[in-house]
């Protein structure tokens, strides 16, 4: 992905970095790593390897072991409904 966009969970996980060139929205922030999506640098393992590491290596799928994988605490009390 040449542009991903994350939440606020996200954003507010004290390990989770957003890098420089990263854009505030309403409800989080907007990254965009290359100007376009056909961009050859999108295709150097090294490029993206830096990118990830930037932003925290434990969020993204590709880590050394899977047990380091993060997902944020999403508050889901409004979607459950009590029986």
């Amino acid at each position: 992905m040449w542009v991903n966009y994350f939440s606020l969970p996200y954003i507010k996980e004290p390990d989770f970095h957003l890098p420089d060139s990263h854009v505030i929205l309403t409800q989080g922030a907007r990254i965009q790593i290359t100007d376009s999506p056909c961009d050859e640098i999108l295709c150097e393992p090294d490029y993206l390897w830096k990118q990830k590491e930037g932003i925290g290596l434990g969020w993204f799928w590709h880590v050394p072991r899977v047990c380091e994988w993060r997902v944020p605490m999403f508050d889901r009390s409004e979607m459950i409904r009590e029986l």
